[in-house]
């Protein structure tokens, strides 16, 4: 049984969100499912925001390219390249109960820019983000430009 969409082609003319919806009732939401399908940029971000709060470090770097590049968009300094170096920067971010809420989005082509209140940060710090994610025809983001503002402690 296949998700609700145009039964005289069944899959091919389904929302690719109706899809992830599907596979995610079925248990099958895996990240070799993920992959299989090319996502537009949007959904490449509600992916990864999903997996970023579930705090699952395996299915939230599926969704980025292996030669991912995270960015400080102020000093232009280079965080990470690729999943490996981006991995333990997670790990440990997913360590504590951190959440991010999605306060606003924008989309031009392949750009998605979020802005989002991060909390569940070590010591109970809290912060406003601005990421602004590069997603590829395929995809998969291939990079993350960050601005972090108004951080504050409990």
């Amino acid at each position: 049984f296949l998700p609700a969409c145009s039964p005289s082609s069944r899959l091919r003319l389904c929302s690719t969100r109706s899809v992830l919806s599907w596979l995610q009732s079925q248990r099958q939401f895996t990240p070799s499912a993920v992959r299989s399908m090319a996502r537009t940029p949007v959904e490449a971000a509600e992916v990864q925001l999903k997996w970023y709060n579930e705090r699952n470090v395996d299915e939230f770097l599926t969704v980025f390219s292996d030669d991912c590049v995270l960015q400080d968009l102020r000093t232009g300094e280079i965080l990470a390249t690729g999943k490996a170096e981006i991995r333990p920067r997670y790990e440990k971010r997913f360590s504590t109960p951190v959440h991010a809420k999605l306060v606003g989005r924008l989309n031009v082509g392949n750009v998605v820019t979020d802005q989002e209140h991060i909390t569940g940060l070590p010591d109970g710090a809290e912060a406003t983000v601005l990421a602004v994610y590069h997603v590829t025809p395929d995809g998969l983001i291939n990079r993350v430009q960050f601005v972090w503002e108004n951080v504050t402690k409990a």
